[in-house]
């Protein structure tokens, strides 16, 4: 009898941990259980790295893109076709090497990694939600894509999407390498100050970058660019985008309102 009272509390728990498991977003490196989310949207943002505020990841000897690609030579990073946004197939080690490989000016594949200043866009997943438990609002980055701009020549000139990654691998690897090095690796360099670096992991979850949304989630799944009323008008995207922010802001700042 015991044991049978055994046997149907571990299969109740093992259906909980299960229910459990479906009930947040795996993706999330701060999950929220889906039944206290009372607010959705997710978005995509382009860092771009030449930009002053955005230096810090992309320092001599510290670029985020070396270090991401090192993270996945050494496997603990897994890299993702560009497109597959739910990140469920891994790009074979070929694709990979080609995808990062060094170019010549007649697009001829050279067999040595390009160099990481040529990667200087950094595109950011996330989703914004509030949790009604909590009473707060949450920004989850969820993928990172990294973004050569004009280097697929074979596309006449056209940005090369280079892969995809799950941000919350990055962040663990992140965090893990600047405590192994001793602060000196995966890190967020701050020209005011030599001596209070930060890890990249800090450097996101603080917000220290500067980025300009490209995307918000809508029933056709269009960029803003895409629009019909925006298209080739790059003066109203980025006004589009801008008001975007502002809603979004807007809206955090009326639920604490009322």
């Amino acid at each position: 009898m015991r044991r049978g009272i055994g046997i149907l509390m571990l299969l109740c728990l093992l259906s909980v941990s299960a229910w459990a498991q479906y009930s947040y977003n795996p993706l999330a490196l701060h999950p929220v259980l889906e039944d206290d989310i009372m607010f959705r949207r997710v978005l995509t943002r382009v860092i771009n790295l030449r930009e002053k505020q955005n230096r810090p990841f992309a320092a001599v000897g510290h670029h985020i893109a070396q270090e991401i690609i090192w993270a996945v030579d050494s496997g603990y990073v897994t890299a993702y076709k560009y497109d597959d946004e739910r990140m469920e197939v891994p790009l074979s080690d070929s694709t990979w090497r080609f995808q990062i490989a060094e170019r010549d000016e007649y697009d001829t594949y050279l067999d040595m990694p390009m160099e990481p200043s040529n990667i200087s866009v950094l595109e950011i997943t996330e989703e914004i939600i509030f949790d009604k438990r909590r009473s707060r609002m949450y920004i989850n980055i969820l993928s990172l894509a990294l973004v050569a701009p004009g280097y697929n020549k074979q596309a006449g000139g056209m940005d090369l999407y280079i892969a995809r990654f799950k941000y919350k691998e990055l962040a663990e690897y992140f965090r893990k390498k600047y405590e192994e090095s001793n602060q000196t690796r995966c890190l967020w360099y701050n020209p005011q100050n030599n001596r209070r670096h930060m890890c990249l992991t800090d450097a996101f979850e603080l917000r220290l970058f500067s980025s300009r949304i490209v995307k918000i989630s809508n029933p056709d799944d269009l960029f803003i660019a895409q629009y019909p009323e925006l298209e080739g008008n790059v003066e109203a995207q980025l006004y589009k985008s801008r008001e975007i922010e502002y809603e979004l802001m807007e809206f955090e700042h009326n639920l604490w309102e009322f």
